[in-house]
């Protein structure tokens, strides 16, 4: 550090202190024949100046010379190992108190507010001077009548049961054997109410169980093998008694989904008109037939078609 011109030792001061490097002002100034510089410097609260320097160089090292005569010294590699502070600790002046907190003089709190309460209503010394009026009679409650559909006697009719006489619709059953093979069995006690009349579409090369013979019930046979070959002659057949007219509904037991647009067709017709449109719906159990059966039989007492 000794080896140092003045202008980087005092360089290395203002880093050391945290503060701005020098900003020298230098200004030429003609002296008869000759030039001269004219050089300044304020650091550490201090302008220093060098009124004649014969050149711009030799003035700021002049200049900074000066000014470390009032920089403070940094400590030493020994003060520093030692445990000496890197910085210098900064004098905090405090600003000096606007008022003494012993001269303070704080108003007087005001009085509390006196909270006057209004009278009581009733003055009671005891509960037992307390005459309360006597309760007031219960009401006799009238019994609630109960809705005939509400009776145990509706629920106990409420579920399907075969018509108690004869049909005045024609109504025609149509199943699909190879789908619900166990329809006639279950219906067979159903097969003879006047008006109505079951039929059981299937190949004659079905050697299943559906071939078990029911009473009454009439099988349409193909000779056909294909995989569709029962649900189209079942269709056919269908629109064969619709160009005949003998029937005023139409039930179809599947649960092939083919049997929907036959519903549809069979319910709306077709353009031109071939057939007179007939109600239609689709069964695949047998409270569904007699749910079917026991609505028809309540719109005739109704007089409803």
């Amino acid at each position: 550090m000794s080896h140092q011109n003045p202008k980087s030792k005092l360089n290395e001061i203002c880093m050391y202190l945290k503060i701005a490097l020098p900003q020298y002002i230098s200004k030429p100034i003609a002296k008869g024949d000759e030039l001269v510089w004219h050089v300044s410097l304020t650091i550490f609260g201090k302008k220093i100046t060098v009124p004649e320097a014969s050149s711009k160089k030799e003035g700021e090292q002049r200049v900074a010379e000066i000014a470390l005569g009032y920089a403070p010294n940094l400590p030493s590699k020994k003060q520093l190992l030692a445990g000496a502070p890197l910085l210098p600790p900064k004098k905090v002046i405090l600003p000096p108190p606007v008022f003494s907190t012993n001269e303070l003089e704080l108003p007087p709190l005001p009085p509390p507010k006196r909270v006057v309460l209004p009278p009581p209503v009733i003055s009671l010394r005891s509960l037992d001077e307390l005459e309360l009026p006597p309760p007031p009679p219960p009401e006799e409650i009238p019994p609630k009548k109960i809705s005939p559909l509400l009776s145990p006697k509706f629920f106990e009719a409420s579920a399907p049961t075969a018509p108690t006489k004869k049909m005045s619709k024609r109504i025609a059953v149509i199943i699909d054997l190879e789908n619900l093979p166990k329809f006639p069995k279950d219906i067979e006690d159903l097969v003879g109410i006047p008006n109505l009349d079951v039929y059981a579409v299937c190949s004659s090369h079905y050697h299943g169980e559906a071939f078990a013979e029911v009473n009454g019930v009439k099988k349409i046979l193909h000779p056909a093998l294909g995989a569709n070959a029962s649900d189209l002659c079942m269709t056919m057949f269908v629109g064969a008694l619709l160009a005949k007219g003998d029937y005023d509904e139409y039930l179809l037991a599947s649960r092939d989904k083919f049997v929907t647009p036959v519903v549809e067709i069979i319910r709306y017709g077709v353009e031109p008109s071939e057939w007179e449109p007939k109600s239609a719906h689709i069964i695949s159990t047998r409270e569904h037939l007699l749910k079917r059966l026991e609505r028809l039989e309540r719109l005739e007492k109704l007089g409803i078609e």
